[in-house]
């Protein structure tokens, strides 16, 4: 804190408005000091006074810089006595930090036990992490600690993450224990702002829920378009009490990545909207994500505002009813059946597609619990392997088809009308004997030409029949002679 002081004097008989306004305008001012982090004391301990330039006399109001300009990487030992209040917190110019909290004196604190408290409202961010930075927060490796960091915005102070925030670490030492938190308490206000190009990755070792997990914080974290969730441990974002007031709202254009193996939960799904997700466990998690737990028919949906991506993982949206408005993009692994009735709309805004970018095409099997709805005035296009189970549902808009992409598996119904059909090949199965029909509904460009195949199926054996409707007059086909042997009508 540096304190500039001026007096003035003026005699009674001469004193008025103009001097009093200049006596106050030269009146004793207090002015923040600035310390930036160069990391020349002897050790990398936060409260060592000579690491920071110039040489750091702690005051609440404090501005503390990490500078990429002054020192490339910095390893911190952050070990300051709990709870710390400064006025801001940044990290610029490219700088790469690692702050590893050391445990607290007292093991039986409450996580994070660790505070640093920013709570005094600025015209700039209190924590800023620029473009370019990355700041890692992680507790020694191989320590099973309750410490944990954790920034406090309180009502007034606010957050912007244009970098990259890390809680936690890779770290295969089974003790490795990262009770990490950014909280806001200005609820609905989103003042911790993750945007375009950020990136939030929660670690392997990172414990607890990122942002809070009470309704005091509800709405005080945005994950802007253009910013990535990296979900390799810990809890959900959203906090997991929070079924319609959640802490954190990814917008669209957000991606958020999930990849941890400690859990078959999956990510938090009823009542909540995602950006793009993206399922990326690792080859060696063969369960099922998703849990298998009973579907509640009164369960809140899950919305899913781009693209739903299956790199790795064997994926169940164990819910009544999702909403996908991108793509469907399976890569690899596989989309499980549910426990229970489920349907999963395709309701996009632009033509959507049920695609692969895998080598081989992994194909998309809908399991015999999942209704299919195509509610799409732009279509939906079909790029690898399609099969349906149970039902396929065509409200609004076409399904594009071609050979062998779109088949109905024995005993699927569907329903469809002149606005919703398919154009293209579609398969049917039948595997029980006895007396039945299938409907194909086919259409082209804006014709609704549905067909119906009545047969009588002797065997149990499946079959499968493909239709497609042609456009076009049929083919001139020219006789080598008269026919003969009419019957008779």
């Amino acid at each position: 804190m540096k304190i500039f002081r001026f007096s003035l004097c003026s005699q009674p008989a001469l004193f008025s408005i103009a001097t009093f306004l200049i006596c106050l305008l030269f009146a004793p001012k207090t002015y923040a000091s600035t310390y930036t982090w160069v990391g020349t004391g002897g050790n990398n301990n936060w409260s060592n006074v000579n690491n920071w330039e110039p040489a750091r006399v702690t005051a609440n109001d404090d501005v503390l810089i990490f500078d990429g300009s002054r020192t490339a990487a910095a390893t911190v030992y952050v070990d300051f006595a709990s709870p710390q209040i400064i006025s801001q917190l940044r990290f610029i110019n490219n700088i790469v930090v690692v702050l590893t909290v050391q445990p607290n004196a007292d093991a039986a604190a409450a996580p994070p036990a660790r505070q640093l408290t920013m709570a005094t409202a600025l015209l700039g961010a209190n924590l800023d992490i620029a473009a370019g930075s990355s700041v890692q927060i992680k507790s020694p490796d191989g320590v099973k600690s309750t410490a944990g960091l954790g920034f406090y915005l309180g009502t007034e102070g606010t957050a912007t993450i244009a970098g990259t925030l890390i809680f936690g670490s890779s770290s295969t030492a089974s003790l490795t224990n990262d009770p990490h938190q950014l909280i806001s308490l200005k609820k609905g206000f989103n003042t911790i702002q993750f945007v375009a190009g950020s990136t939030f990755r929660a670690d392997k070792t990172f414990t607890g829920s990122p942002f809070n997990d009470k309704s005091e914080s509800s709405g005080t974290v945005v994950f802007r378009s253009g910013s990535l969730y990296d979900h390799r441990g810990g809890g959900a974002p959203f906090g997991t009490s929070l079924p319609t007031a959640p802490v954190a709202i990814l917008e669209k254009g957000n991606r958020y990545i999930y990849s941890v193996t400690s859990t078959a939960a999956g990510p938090q799904l009823p009542g909540r909207t995602y950006g793009y997700i993206e399922y990326n466990r690792p080859t060696t998690s063969t369960a099922i994500v998703g849990g298998s737990a009973a579907v509640s028919p009164t369960g809140l949906p899950l919305v899913i505002l781009d693209d739903l991506v299956i790199t790795t993982g064997n994926v169940r949206l164990n819910l009544a009813n999702v909403t996908l408005q991108g793509n469907l993009i399976l890569n690899g692994g596989s989309l499980a059946n549910t426990t229970g009735a489920s349907t999963v709309t395709f309701k996009g805004n632009t033509s959507q597609l049920i695609t692969s970018a895998a080598a081989t095409p992994v194909p998309v099997l809908f399991g015999s619990f999942i209704t299919v709805v195509v509610d799409n005035g732009a279509g939906v296009t079909l790029q690898t392997p399609v099969q349906i189970a149970k039902a396929l549902t065509l409200t609004n808009g076409v399904v594009n088809t071609t050979a062998g992409t779109l088949t109905l598996l024995a005993g699927a119904v569907t329903v469809a009308n002149e606005k919703s059909f398919v154009a293209g090949p579609l398969t049917r199965a039948v595997a029980a004997s006895g007396t039945t029909s299938l409907a194909f509904p086919l259409g082209h460009g804006t014709a609704f030409r549905p067909l119906t195949l009545a047969m009588d199926h002797s065997d149990g054996t499946e079959v499968r029949y493909t239709a497609k409707l042609i456009k076009g007059k049929p083919t001139v086909r020219l006789f080598s002679g008269e026919i003969n042997k009419v019957s008779a009508v």
